[in-house]
């Protein structure tokens, strides 16, 4: 994007531009000259069409209607008397949104499982801080749309479900899948590392952070690092991480899941047809991503080595 803008292919060759700062869209054609502009849906959801950790995947249906959810939902609590107060919180859930352009209505398709990281409010000498209460292992469900513009939400079971623009709904089979069980030495090791990352990234040091109030580098410390209760991890690893599907141009689906390939060290695909059934699984080097697809089979791939981060494009086999 450009200024904070964003990219999605519009009717025929034209293309519409997302500017979050005017909540618009503006029409471009294979010129690039700007033909038409149209009001976002929502001022609040602009970003979400925008791609990244918004949501992403925006696109559009066979209707012609904008396809996207925005997963920045947040929730707020009123404290009962006596209680503490309860910041806002992320809501857990959030709807894919089919939009008309020309009635300007919005409807809800379906709902999905996101990330989100429950916030408390912690006394310290420098006042009442807000801190995160961090999870590392989430359950989600993730989702794209496909080419001729269904929706396809990965559950976080393992199956896909389709969503047509008729409203038809089907949903494929489980995927096989070698879940992986997490003891509870497993929890407290990942909670324990999760904890350790968090509060080096905070400005706390090897040592565990600073006591709460304290002074680091001449500011006050943040408020100490809080994980959830090994209880409230899942029993076993999910199958895939939020932001693992993406849709090929052959109506294919590639999730990247949390195997790992015993010979490139690097993350395993799975590729799921359009009925749900996984087709074939791929694996690529450590450090390496798929971020998107052209025609002809081309897969775009983010790499980080050495050199930093870079773009690489290959062929499907």
């Amino acid at each position: 994007g450009v200024n904070g803008g964003g990219l999605l292919a519009y009717h025929g060759d034209s293309t519409l531009f997302v500017d979050p700062a005017s909540y618009s869209m503006l029409v471009i054609d294979p010129d690039g000259k700007v033909i038409r502009v149209i009001a976002a849906p929502r001022p609040q959801d602009a970003a979400a069409l925008m791609g990244g950790a918004r949501g992403g995947n925006a696109g559009f249906d066979a209707r012609g209607r904008l396809v996207y959810s925005n997963h920045v939902n947040m929730v707020r609590t009123v404290a009962r008397p006596g209680e503490d107060p309860v910041p806002p919180q992320a809501a857990d859930s959030a709807p894919i949104v089919r939009f008309d352009l020309r009635t300007r209505k919005p409807d809800t398709a379906a709902f999905m499982k996101v990330q989100a990281t429950k916030l408390v409010y912690v006394r310290t000498d420098a006042g009442m801080q807000i801190s995160p209460v961090i999870n590392p292992v989430q359950t989600v469900d993730d989702w794209d749309l496909l080419p001729d513009g269904t929706i396809a939400i990965l559950r976080a079971d393992y199956h896909v479900d389709f969503i047509d623009a008729d409203g038809r709904r089907t949903s494929g089979p489980r995927i096989p899948f070698d879940w992986q069980r997490l003891t509870d030495s497993a929890k407290s090791a990942l909670l324990d590392s999760a904890r350790a990352t968090s509060q080096r990234g905070r400005g706390g040091g090897r040592g565990g952070g600073a006591p709460a109030g304290a002074t680091v580098a001449g500011r006050r410390a943040p408020a100490p690092v809080r994980v959830v209760a090994p209880s409230e991890l899942p029993d076993y690893r999910p199958a895939f991480a939020a932001g693992a599907v993406h849709a090929d141009p052959g109506g294919r689906l590639w999730v990247r899941t949390t195997s790992q390939d015993t010979t490139a060290h690097g993350p395993e695909y799975d590729v799921i047809d359009n009925t749900g059934k996984l087709v074939d699984r791929v694996a690529v080097q450590s450090g390496t991503t798929i971020i998107g697809f052209g025609a002809g089979g081309i897969v775009y791939l983010g790499v980080r080595d050495r050199a930093g981060v870079h773009l690489v494009r290959a062929r499907a086999r």
